[in-house]
This record gives C-alpha cells, sequence and structure tokens, in this order.
C-alpha cells in the first residue's frame, strides 16, 4: 500500500471511530420554542435578554441553555415566572451513536455534553394575574 492509500485509509478510519452523531448533528445552537401563552405578550428571558414574546421559536447559542439556567417569563401586570433549565439526553442521538460508530462516539457526545438536550421547546406560558392567588 502507498503512503498516501495508508494515511487516507487512516484518516477514513478515524473520522468513522472518532465521529459522533450529536458532536456532529447536535450544532451551535439550540431551540426555545411555545406552544402557547397566555398572555399572548408574555416575554421569554435568557440572561435579561429577551428572546421571544407570545407563541414563537427562536435558536440561541447552546453554551446559553446549560442546565440549571433560568428563564424569566414577564408581562406587565403579571406576576413573574421561572423556567428552570433541565436537559436529558436524546434517545436518537445515542441510538445514531450505536449505529454510526459501535458506542465510540457516545463517549464524545458524552464528553463533551452534546448528547443532551434542554427541556425548552414546546413551552406552555400561562402567567397570573398580580394580585390572584396562585
Amino acid at each position: 500500500m502507498s503512503l498516501i492509500k495508508t494515511i487516507t485509509f487512516i484518516a477514513i478510519i478515524s473520522l468513522l471511530i472518532l465521529s459522533s452523531c450529536a458532536t456532529i448533528l447536535g450544532g451551535k445552537r439550540n431551540t426555545i420554542s411555545t406552544k402557547s401563552a397566555s398572555p399572548a405578550e408574555a416575554k421569554i428571558y435568557v440572561d435579561n435578554k429577551e428572546v421571544g414574546q407570545g407563541v414563537f421559536k427562536t435558536k440561541i447559542s447552546k453554551f446559553n441553555l446549560q442546565e440549571g439556567e433560568v428563564l424569566l417569563v414577564k408581562c406587565e401586570g403579571y406576576i413573574t415566572d421561572t423556567i428552570i433549565v433541565s436537559r436529558k439526553a436524546s434517545p436518537w442521538y445515542i441510538a445514531l451513536d450505536f449505529v454510526s460508530t459501535i458506542g465510540i462516539g457516545l463517549a464524545v457526545d458524552v464528553g463533551t455534553g452534546n448528547i443532551y438536550r434542554p427541556n425548552t421547546q414546546n413551552l406552555e406560558i400561562e402567567l397570573k394575574k398580580e394580585g390572584e392567588q396562585r
């Protein structure tokens, strides 16, 4: 085997072994979306920055949606609510890691944290008016 063929073979095998689905497919952003919002003017904030209002869908940096992050839901005349971001391992990425790399990619995805997805999709917002009993 020539040197170029050997290097090419090693590169291809390395890519297959070291690839991991969540790291490759997960991207640099995560989605925040609302399924319903009452009131429709309710705004969601991450790190004191508004990311959306009412029923919406947006993507923000995955580094801004870490586990334990607090999303604030505000609207004038209503009690501010909080949503604590939790994360769980994506079953799709786990399955793809086992199929594509016989589980080797799973170690990379877990090590980088890319296998975990936040609970920030299809949020249901319902704020209580100020002065109402919870």
